[in-house]
């Protein structure tokens, strides 16, 4: 019985985590206010990559992207050919730290 309710657990926790966590609405009305229609949203910083989800997305009003770096960010806007772009550094606690404008 344990072994079953693990893994209840386990698949709401994995498909059900944008309702649990809140920092989805707050880091995407932040991301909306902060950008302009012409720059490539991005994030970086540890578990930045766990907010990027359609809920964030719908916030932010954009599709906002995960980056290692600004290396890595300057990468991904020369793949899509766009000149602008901005990056959210995240802290532990899914609050934004820095913010970061980069140019082609």
């Amino acid at each position: 019985a344990c072994f079953f309710l693990f893994f209840i657990y386990h698949y709401y926790k994995i498909n059900f985590r944008d309702f649990i966590n809140p920092k989805n609405q707050e880091v995407g009305n932040y991301i909306s206010k902060n950008t302009n229609r012409n720059e490539i949203v991005f994030v970086s910083g540890k578990q930045a990559e766990f907010l990027i989800c359609p809920q964030t997305n719908f916030y932010a009003r954009r599709n906002v992207a995960y980056c290692k770096s600004p290396e890595d960010a300057k990468y991904q806007m020369q793949k899509f050919n766009i000149p602008d772009g901005i990056i959210f550094y995240l802290n532990e606690k899914q609050e934004t730290e820095k913010i970061e404008r980069i140019r082609l």
